[in-house]
C-alpha cells in the first residue's frame, strides 16, 4: 500500500482538485513550494475540507491536514516520484561505525518525491503514542532563482492494508543548512547511538528507530546523499 495512493488516489483529488490548485497558483502568482502561499489559494481550502479527520486517520499534530494536502500535492505535480533504500543499504547507512559523509551540500533528486523504507526495519516513536514502523518519507523543497530555502519532509507510518489512513510526522527546516550543508552527520540522541532501537526485543531483530526532529533529518541527509552517489551526482 502506497500512503499517498490511500489518501490521495483518487479521480476527486488527481482530476479536480490537484489541477484546481495548479491553475489558481498561475492565476493569482503563487509559488505553490511556499507553504504560506499555498495555503492562501482557493483550490487548497477545498482540498483541506476534503482532508477530514473522518477521511484520514491520524494527520500530522502540526500543521496538521495542512502538511498532508501540501506533500499530497506536490508528489502529483512531480509525477509521483519514488525511491527505494533496500535493507542492507539502509543498515549501512544508519550503523553507528557509518563513515561521515564529511562537507556536503545537501541537495534532493528532484523538487518533490518519497522514499520507501524497507518494511517494518525502521519505527517511530512520538510522546505518548504507540510505536509504528516507518513506510517512508516525502520531501519537498523551496527555491528562490534556482537556490534551495527550504525542505519539507512528512514521514508515513503504519501504512497498511486494512487502515484507511496513516500517522504522519512533519518536519520543516530552512536551507541552505550551515557548517557541513547538511545533517548527516549531527548526533541527534542525548544518550546513545543514533537509530538504536527503542522497541522491546527489537534488538534480537536488529530494528532501527528515529526518535526526535534530529535523526529524521539525519536519515533523509544520508538517503538523499546516497541516492546522489548512485545517480552519480554525489561527492
Amino acid at each position: 500500500m502506497n500512503p499517498y495512493d490511500a489518501i490521495f488516489g483518487r479521480p476527486e483529488f488527481e482530476d479536480e482538485i490537484f489541477p484546481a490548485i495548479t491553475a489558481d497558483a498561475v492565476e493569482h502568482g503563487v509559488r505553490t513550494h511556499v507553504v504560506d502561499e499555498f495555503l492562501q489559494l482557493p483550490a487548497t481550502t477545498a482540498l483541506l475540507e476534503k482532508l477530514s479527520p473522518a477521511e484520514v486517520e491520524r494527520a500530522s499534530p502540526f500543521p496538521g491536514v495542512a502538511a498532508l494536502g501540501f506533500h499530497g500535492y506536490h508528489h502529483w505535480l512531480g509525477g509521483k516520484r519514488s525511491h527505494e533504500i533496500d535493507e542492507g543499504a539502509l543498515r549501512e547507512m544508519l550503523a553507528a561505525d557509518s563513515p561521515a559523509i564529511g562537507t556536503w551540500s545537501l541537495h534532493v533528486p528532484e523538487e518533490a518525491g518519497y522514499v520507501v523504507m524497507p518494511a517494518n526495519l525502521l519505527w517511530a516513536t512520538q510522546e505518548g503514542a504507540t510505536p509504528e514502523a516507518v513506510h517512508g518519507f516525502f520531501y519537498a523543497t523551496s527555491s528562490a532563482e534556482g537556490i534551495a530555502t527550504r525542505l519539507d519532509l512528512l514521514l508515513a507510518l503504519g501504512v497498511r492494508q486494512d487502515r484507511a489512513g496513516f500517522t504522519a510526522i512533519e518536519i520543516s527546516v530552512p536551507l541552505p543548512v550551515p557548517d557541513l550543508g547538511h545533517f548527516g552527520d549531527i548526533e541527534a540522541r542525548e544518550q546513545g547511538p543514533d537509530f538504536a532501537n527503542v522497541l522491546p526485543g527489537g534488538e534480537l531483530r536488529g530494528l532501527l528507530a528515529v526518535t526526535n526532529a534530529g535523526e529524521v533529518l539525519k536519515l533523509a541527509s544520508r538517503v538523499f546523499h546516497q541516492l546522489g552517489v548512485d545517480s552519480g551526482s554525489g561527492r
